[in-house]
């Protein structure tokens, strides 16, 4: 019987193996490339965000200080305004409000401490010199010193200091004045700032979760810290320095102080200072009531410095306007707060804090997933 003729069209088995190595290097080959072009995205990527951040850096202060404000007005924004108002014009209602509250505030602080402080500084020149009222005081109060803090002597080093401090005050009222384009361009952003994070915060969430080489839970882990942080630094220094400001000139004023307003202007200022605060102007104010005769009123100074200035904001005004959310231990916060001054100025007492609290974060989600990896493991 005759042997049919093979016409099937499957190639013999040499060509069949070559066509699957073939398939196989093309699909390596097309990985390698795909992988290729993932890495040189991911490195533009990185170069537009250095773009961004390199041109954003001169505004980068107003930008910052815009975003903590908006998370600070969250809760009016979304009780007060939002349940009531079109989105857009809830967070211009937010923005206006937040925005004169920092005019008001900043311009009552520039007033006291730059314009009565250099009147204040003259009137004490003035009254240091021969026949003045505080020279005679000095006199008075000095006399039981060891000689070298006597009359003369201290009387001279507190001229120099008033003089000194006239000097300053001057120089701060000429730099403030030639950084008023600047610290306008700044201010502009932060209400614009402001504006853009109340209206599209849920957005800039959702692009974060997008754009970060992270899974979205921990996208939104950090942004919600960046959030929290923001508004407790902000709530915890900020606000709460000028409460402690306003309770002490109001102390100033009962008891009799001289210029109150003043002293509640520099104890405001003073709570910015870490670890020691406001008692840098409290205690010196009790202590020259009880000098210059008054022991009730000075020791009245001073018990209300620790009970109202400092034990009532720092342990009820404090934790109401913050909620409760600060969770850094004191020793981190003080690396943060002494570090971030350092590194930033003044800025990086709100600054180091942030920092400090987004760092924190990271690496508890780090331990987190470190924890998740190890149970998964185990048999």
């Amino acid at each position: 019987m005759a042997t049919q003729p093979d016409f099937s069209l499957a190639p013999p088995e040499s060509n069949r193996e070559r066509t699957v190595v073939g398939l196989a290097e093309s699909d390596a080959a097309g990985r390698r490339r795909r992988g290729n072009e993932r890495i040189a995205l991911g490195i533009f990527a990185v170069a537009g965000v250095a773009v961004v951040v390199w041109l954003a850096a001169p505004v980068a202060v107003g930008i910052f200080l815009g975003s903590l404000v908006a998370f600070t007005m969250d809760s009016f924004h979304d009780k007060r305004v939002g349940q009531r108002w079109r989105p857009w014009l809830a967070a211009l209602i937010s923005v206006t409000v937040a925005t004169l509250g920092v005019i008001g505030a900043a311009s009552a602080m520039a007033y006291l401490l730059v314009s009565r402080g250099v009147v204040i500084a003259g009137e004490l020149l003035e009254s240091l010199g021969p026949g003045g009222s505080a020279r005679a005081f000095i006199l008075r109060v000095s006399a039981g010193f060891p000689r070298e803090f006597r009359a003369e002597a201290l009387v001279t080093k507190l001229r120099d200091a008033a003089a000194d401090l006239t000097a300053r005050a001057g120089m701060i009222a000429g730099a403030i004045v030639n950084a008023t384009l600047s610290g306008l361009l700044g201010f502009v952003f932060m209400v614009l700032t402001m504006y853009f994070v109340l209206r599209h915060w849920p957005r800039l969430v959702r692009r974060a979760e997008d754009l970060l080489p992270l899974r979205p839970r921990d996208s939104r882990a950090l942004l919600e810290e960046f959030r929290v942080a923001g508004r407790t630094t902000l709530l915890g220094t900020v606000v709460t320095g000028l409460v402690q400001g306003a309770l002490a000139a109001l102390g100033y004023l009962v008891l009799g102080v001289p210029e109150a307003a003043f002293l509640g202007a520099a104890t405001a200022v003073a709570s910015l200072v870490p670890v020691v605060g406001t008692p840098l102007v409290w205690v010196p104010a009790g202590l020259f009531l009880i000098a210059a005769g008054d022991a009730g009123r000075g020791i009245a100074e001073l018990a209300y410095g620790a009970i109202v200035v400092v034990g009532v904001t720092d342990y009820i005004i404090r934790p109401k306007l913050v909620g409760g959310q600060a969770n850094m231990p004191a020793l981190v916060t003080l690396i943060a707060l002494f570090g971030g001054l350092e590194l930033f100025g003044i800025i990086g007492l709100i600054l180091g804090p942030v920092l400090m609290a987004l760092a924190l974060a990271t690496l508890r989600l780090y331990a987190a997933e470190k924890r998740s990896a190890r149970g998964a493991c185990a048999p």
